[in-house]
């Protein structure tokens, strides 16, 4: 007798388009965060002016949680710049 579990994966993709400067810098901020568990995949591209975060997960709160973390990051690239254009 054969058993497989057959694990259904979680995927979402998230799409940012800005400025071609704007996308270096929040692609140079979000690379390193790219990780690898048994719970999570996530990747990270650039094209052109348009940054891709695209997030595998086992499970929704895995799923939340990163995409929660990337979302916090993006946040703060958004404060930062607001801060140094009113200077």
């Amino acid at each position: 007798m054969k058993v497989t579990k057959s694990v259904k994966m979680l995927e979402t993709t998230v799409r940012i388009t800005c400025e071609p400067l704007e996308a270096g810098v929040i692609y140079k901020t979000l690379k390193p965060e790219e990780t690898e568990t048994d719970r999570v995949k996530t990747r990270i591209e650039r094209i052109k002016n348009v940054i891709v975060i695209n997030i595998i997960a086992r499970d929704p709160v895995a799923l939340r949680s990163v995409l929660n973390s990337y979302l916090r990051i993006l946040s703060a690239i958004a404060d930062v710049e607001e801060v140094v254009m009113n200077d």
